[in-house]
């Protein structure tokens, strides 16, 4: 099973590529190549355009076979382009679709952020309620709200200014 940031991209893509050639439409799979991508482009800061680019495909490919339609792999695809790529605009373009697809807390999060940084200071504040609705039902739920609540502070702080 592989991790969630794989430690060795490499070994991870000689394991994935056999997946994708016998089922290219392994959403999952894709997925994680394009971290793979991601990680290896990171790792080599000279050729990293060209490897995100790779990355880029296999997001989208990931996204195309994604069954579950739960918001993930947007989600991911807007932190590849918010940190990796350092495009707020295609980030904020990933998170929004996440949302289209469902309602999750690290979405509404970081698109606020997004929205701060932007004086959208009205977006923000509904995307952090809308988020926050959302955190009172399961055991997983508030666990994640804890592990996100210096983030949710910092919004709010920066909201109330």
């Amino acid at each position: 099973m592989l991790l969630r940031q794989p430690p060795d991209p490499y070994t991870a893509m000689d394991y994935l590529q056999p997946i994708l050639t016998k089922n290219p439409k392994h959403g999952v799979a894709h997925w994680y190549m394009a971290r793979c991508y991601q990680a290896q482009g990171h790792n080599y800061s000279s050729k990293g355009r060209k490897v995100y680019q790779k990355a880029i495909k296999h997001f989208q490919q990931a996204i195309k076979f994604d069954n579950q339609k739960n918001g993930h792999f947007w989600y991911e695809f807007g932190c590849f382009y918010r940190d990796a790529m350092q495009n707020p605009t295609e980030a904020r373009t990933c998170f929004e679709n996440s949302l289209n697809q469902n309602i999750n807390l690290r979405a509404c999060l970081d698109l606020a952020e997004l929205e701060v940084a932007d004086d959208n200071f009205y977006r923000a504040r509904v995307l952090l309620q809308q988020g926050l609705a959302l955190v009172s039902i399961t055991r997983p739920e508030r666990e994640q709200r804890d592990r996100l609540e210096s983030r949710i502070k910092g919004i709010q702080a920066q909201l109330d200014d």
